[in-house]
This record gives structure tokens, sequence and C-alpha cells, in this order.
């Protein structure tokens, strides 16, 4: 029986580490794509669920290992382009991804190389309500 508990506990624990619940904003499925460690940048994506009856923005990512922007690809001349944005904006009662040619977070100057596979990087997430949330994000290859 405490072995089935201890067994429960942890897999509680890990599916909370994924999920962020702090007002109306729910982020999950936080991870950062393992890059070579020759690279300037990587990518950070995750998703976050809005449970307001207004829109919220992310209007920052901040974390230790490094500096964050945040970025949208666009089809500009028949070229994908990737611009800074200074918020991403989540609809009332609707879900924004940072997932893979679309928003995301571009994670740069690293303060202790280039985040690699299988390490969890925290992250601080401010919306335009106020909020903060800490996540974790774990480094996975696509």
């Amino acid at each position: 029986m405490k072995k089935t508990t201890n067994i429960l506990c942890l897999i509680a624990s890990l599916f909370l580490s994924q999920m962020a619940i702090a007002g109306d904003i729910v982020v999950k499925q936080a991870w950062i794509r393992a890059m070579p460690s020759s690279s300037k940048v990587v990518p950070i994506y995750l998703t976050m669920q809005n449970n307001a009856n207004k829109s919220i923005a992310l209007k920052a990512i901040a974390t230790s290992a490094g500096k964050v922007e945040l970025h949208k690809m666009v089809m500009n001349d028949g070229m994908m382009k990737m611009l800074p944005v200074k918020q991403i904006l989540i609809k009332a009662k609707s879900v924004t991804k940072l997932a893979p040619g679309g928003f995301h977070g571009m994670l740069m100057n690293f303060t202790s190389g280039v985040p690699k596979f299988g390490q969890d990087i925290p992250l601080t997430l401010t919306f335009t309500n106020g909020d903060t949330q800490n996540v974790v994000a774990h480094v996975q290859k696509i």
C-alpha cells in the first residue's frame, strides 16, 4: 500500500511540475528544444489557457539561463521570417500555443551554455493582468 501511495505521489508531482495555475491563466507543456552546443539561441514553447472572460497577454518570459525575447514566425515574400513581438495575446476563454512555426520564446545570451537535453530550466512568465507564473521547461528533442 505504501509503495502504491509513493508512486501516485510521484506521478502527481511530475504532472504538476509541467503545469502552473495562477489566476486566470493555466500554463502547461513548457519545453525547450534541444539544440547543438554551438547554437546562439534556443526556442521555448508552451501552452497557455485563458479561463478569464477578458483577453490577457503574455508580456515577458524571464529565466536565470539567459535572456528571452518573444517572437513570431511570419511568411514574408515567400520566406519564413522571425519577428520580435512585445506581447502574445491569449483571448478570453481560449488557448494560445507557443509552438514551432508560430509564436515562441527565444532564449539567448546563455549564462551557463546552451541548455542540454534532459535539463530543466525555470521560467517566470509575466502577464498584462499583473500575474506572474513560475514554470519549469524540460529540454527535449522535437
